[in-house]
């Protein structure tokens, strides 16, 4: 979802940035924006800032889609602002930016930080500083081989740590502390 809270503002304000410093770029904003007012607002900033063709509201799309514009992409974004529980959790966004082996700027909060700082897959942003945001792209867009090593560690920990095989054996090691037993997961009783 395309949101104020979720730093619309900043990502379209920080491709102006870079366009004044000719690092053309292109932003894609995925997903639907909400509320609807909020649509006419982020289009007129679009508009203000002559940023028509570099910065594109795709709408909703499918999962399929958004894993095509994945795979055009070379940085991945969530400047999300300080609201509700986004300062102590790290999104899906995060999962599949990684998987799909691309560097991520993301929020300064301290979780998230230490969690791109453990991993070795993005770099950290104040989300309500375009200029600081569009230094971090810039950063990743003048360094490819950074880019390329962020996204390849990215990809390594989802392979080895976030994934199904290693939470259902988490899920399952809880299931039987839980129970007092032994507890087959269900692959293994269908073999």
């Amino acid at each position: 979802m395309i949101h104020r809270v979720r730093g619309a503002v900043e990502m379209v304000k920080a491709v102006a940035i870079l366009q004044r410093q000719n690092l053309g770029c292109r932003l894609y904003l995925v997903g639907p924006v909400r509320p609807a007012g909020f649509r006419q607002e982020i289009e007129q900033l679009i508009k203000d800032c002559g940023l028509q063709g570099r910065v594109i509201l795709t709408g909703r799309v499918s999962q399929e889609e958004v894993y095509r514009y994945y795979a055009k992409a070379d940085v991945a974004l969530a400047p999300l602002h300080p609201w509700g529980n986004y300062r102590e959790m790290a999104g899906n966004k995060f999962y599949e930016y990684m998987s799909a082996g691309l560097p991520m700027v993301v929020s300064h909060f301290p979780a998230w930080e230490n969690f791109v700082r453990e991993h070795g897959c993005g770099l950290t942003v104040d989300p309500r500083d375009p200029h600081d945001l569009a230094e971090k792209i810039a950063y990743l867009c003048r360094n490819p081989e950074l880019r390329r090593t962020m996204g390849e560690k990215g990809m390594q920990a989802c392979r080895l740590k976030y994934n199904w095989e290693v939470e259902e054996a988490k899920l399952f090691r809880l299931y039987e502390k839980l129970m007092g037993s032994s507890v087959r997961p269900r692959s293994e009783s269908l073999r």
